[in-house]
């Protein structure tokens, strides 16, 4: 396993978890997790292609789980953070590390769904730039058939909220929302 350190946050170590070494972080989702989210979650862990920690003094304190469904898109499965850890940046400097990786393999657009009621990481996700989006306009934009193999592998429930945040091509992350909008525009097929 290779560290790496997150320059936006020193002495934060992010660290990739290929599949079949994750067990370790199942604590972390019992924290963050109830009921149908944790049960799809830790099967989540064991499935999606990339898992990352971050960790904070030598120990695991947050995770992300990503996934590319098709070669352009990528998705944020979930994110996150143990209890004690909270409120310390770690949500957000897995999402930044996230769209970093996303935008060095080339992925054009990041999707996420989020709990409507899990005002915390709708805030996170909204302060990196994403803007909600519905179904109609991902098939619009996409396609009915991208869409429905995007939303399947999500697992998307009538309460969650999608969220959506075109990349720049060359990676680097808006300045500003007026950006933001702009390149979403810029992508959608009129």
């Amino acid at each position: 396993m290779t560290e790496q350190r997150d320059s936006s946050l020193p002495g934060f170590k992010l660290s990739p978890h290929p599949a079949g070494e994750r067990e370790h972080l199942l604590p972390i989702l019992r924290e963050s997790f109830t009921g149908a989210y944790l049960w799809h979650a830790r099967k989540a862990l064991r499935a999606v292609p990339i898992v990352h920690s971050v960790a904070v003094e030598g120990k695991i304190q947050g995770l992300v789980m990503l996934s590319r469904p098709v070669p352009e898109i990528g998705l944020v499965y979930y994110i996150a953070v143990a209890r004690g850890a909270r409120r310390r940046g770690l949500g957000g400097a897995l999402l930044d590390a996230s769209l970093r990786l996303f935008g060095d393999m080339g992925v054009r657009e990041v999707v996420a769904s989020i709990e409507r009621e899990n005002t915390p990481s709708l805030g996170l996700f909204l302060s990196r730039h994403f803007v909600k989006t519905g179904i109609r306009e991902l098939a619009r934009i996409h396609g009915l058939l991208k869409t429905l193999r995007i939303l399947a592998r999500m697992l998307v429930v009538p309460h969650e909220v999608v969220m959506r945040r075109v990349l720049l091509a060359d990676s680097r992350p808006f300045s500003t929302l007026q950006e933001a909008k702009g390149a979403m525009y810029r992508s959608m097929k009129i």
